[in-house]
């Protein structure tokens, strides 16, 4: 009788536990995020009819919303559990924009990368090489910009993203996934662009897995432009899917003390398991609780 009665207020414990550490794992994936110090963070997980995406750090860097419906809004976000949700982008091409176009530039020599989550559906509408973010090409191209793309159409249909610099001289240098990762499953998909000036490369990861690397590319000021930095579309481009969690770091997100040799595991990783977790509700913790009280009783007969 005494074991069974210290059993039960063992697990009771636990379940309390739990249900008390609930918020604070939902915040698990942004911690991470802001423990990175990044230059900006938009959650995009704002009510219907909000005017502004909220920048989660520091320097207060709201974007415009533009165009969207109401049940574009509210979408469900990456981590399961966590109240925080997502915005559905679509070919009536709504836009998330910065109202100034000075922002979210890099000087030259200057390592940086730009990280989001993206779900996209089968048969998605997305024109080909959709603009997902980028700066220095929305309605027209002033270069040095940066932009990450998704092209329904690549890697036997089950889609593409990439990530993509071009110089003051007009010389490119990108990375495309390479289809190891299928992205027109429904599911959300991580995506990291870096560009690392000690190293010279551009390198793209979806969901933790580098898809390749671009060498040789020049320091510029990629982003030092007149031209918006925009979530949804590039020039006539237009992207069918949802995004959340985006974010912007001044440096190399796998290679942080920009020494060089890139650890992949020290932050991609990181982010991309925080964002795989699964917050358990309150109540379902709570209907454990009484499963186990419960059970319990019926050992005590």
């Amino acid at each position: 009788m005494v074991r069974v009665q210290q059993t039960f207020m063992a697990l009771m414990s636990a379940v309390v536990l739990l249900v008390a550490a609930a918020p604070a794992h939902a915040a698990l994936y942004d911690a991470a995020v802001l423990g990175d110090n990044p230059i900006a963070y938009w959650r995009l997980g704002e009510a219907a009819g909000a005017a502004q995406a909220l920048d989660a750090t520091a320097y207060a860097r709201p974007l415009d919303y533009a165009g969207f419906a109401a049940g574009d809004y509210g979408q469900p976000g990456v981590v399961v559990g966590d109240p925080d949700t997502a915005m559905r982008l679509t070919m009536a091409r709504p836009t998330i924009s910065s109202p100034n176009t000075t922002d979210f530039a890099f000087a030259a020599g200057q390592s940086f990368s730009l990280e989001y989550w993206i779900r996209v559906a089968p048969g998605n509408a997305s024109s080909t090489d959709a603009g997902v973010v980028c700066k220095g090409y929305d309605s027209a191209q002033s270069r040095p910009w940066y932009l990450s793309r998704y092209n329904r159409t690549s890697n036997g249909g089950t889609g593409m993203v990439d990530f993509y610099l071009r110089d003051p001289g007009g010389a490119s240098n990108f990375v495309a996934s390479t289809g190891s990762v299928p992205l027109n499953d429904d599911a959300w998909h991580h995506v990291v662009g870096i560009y690392d000036s000690a190293m010279a490369e551009v390198r793209l990861y979806v969901d933790a897995i580098l898809q390749g690397t671009a060498t040789g590319v020049p320091a510029a000021a990629y982003g030092a432009n007149s031209r918006r930095f925009i979530v949804g579309n590039h020039f006539n481009r237009v992207f069918d899917g949802q995004v959340d969690e985006l974010a912007l770091y001044a440096v190399a997100l796998d290679n942080v003390d920009g020494v060089g040799g890139i650890d992949a595991l020290s932050r991609v990783a990181a982010h991309y398991e925080a964002g795989r977790t699964v917050i358990p509700e309150p109540a379902t913790l709570a209907l454990v609780g009484l499963g186990v009280l419960g059970l319990l009783r019926r050992r005590r007969r």
